[in-house]
């Protein structure tokens, strides 16, 4: 079970310390019946309907989990990141651990503190069960180090190419398709995809080499061929 953001924890406790104390304590089965009756039906925008649809995940109840989370997921706003994180859990249930790491991985830019690391840290575990070992030790590195700086191993530089920031991971991967042979021939390696967020957006920000500083990056850059900008790399 993933903790509750503690965005959703606002607003007095009487009004909301049945189901999320239930729901914390794991007895989904009251969490879920209290959290329905506050909140009414499936497409309220509420802590309330946010427990409920993790409760019926936490019983396994993928139906009506997704019927509560995934209007939430689909609304933004603070209760979002939690409601695809909830999402992200019955893919990785379900045989679908590489959607699983990628929702969770982008669901962790968007939370703090534990919440942002211990998304970050399932979502490790899920690409581990991907077959993706790199994207794997990145998320954890992340889960070590807090949550929302870009997930980036330790040995990279401070700086690197930015070759575009796209809003979904579909645009961004066919854009890595055409520029990846100009970014090998320029002996950069591979392009990546690394994920941030602005004014509570997910990007996904397509990335090539590592630098120690600055004029290394743009030298590279002038030498590439591809439009790019040089990153600080956070």
């Amino acid at each position: 079970m993933l903790p509750l953001l503690a965005a959703s924890c606002a607003g007095g406790a009487g009004t909301r310390g049945g189901y999320r104390d239930h729901y914390e304590a794991g007895r989904y089965p009251l969490a879920y019946s209290s959290a329905q009756a506050a909140a009414g039906s499936p497409g309220s925008v509420s802590e309330a309907a946010l427990v409920a649809g993790l409760a019926a995940e936490a019983m396994r109840d993928d139906m009506r989990a997704r019927q509560w989370l995934e209007p939430i997921a689909r609304g933004g706003g603070a209760l979002a990141p939690r409601a695809r994180a909830g999402l992200a859990l019955i893919e990785l249930r379900t045989g679908n651990p590489l959607i699983a790491a990628r929702e969770l991985e982008a669901a962790s830019v968007q939370m703090t503190g534990q919440d942002a690391r211990e998304a970050a840290r399932v979502a490790a575990d899920a690409y581990e069960r991907a077959g993706r070992p790199e994207d794997a030790r990145r998320l954890r590195d992340r889960a070590v180090g807090g949550g929302q700086a870009l997930a980036t191993p330790g040995a990279m530089g401070p700086y690197s190419l930015q070759l575009g920031a796209f809003s979904t991971r579909s645009r961004a991967e066919q854009r890595l398709a055409e520029v990846r042979a100009a970014v090998r021939t320029a002996g950069l390696g591979e392009p990546r995809i690394e994920i941030g967020s602005r004014d509570g957006r997910v990007l996904y920000l397509l990335q090539a080499g590592q630098f120690n500083t600055s004029e290394e990056a743009d030298r590279a850059r002038r030498t590439l061929g591809v439009s790019s900008i040089v990153a600080s790399r956070m």
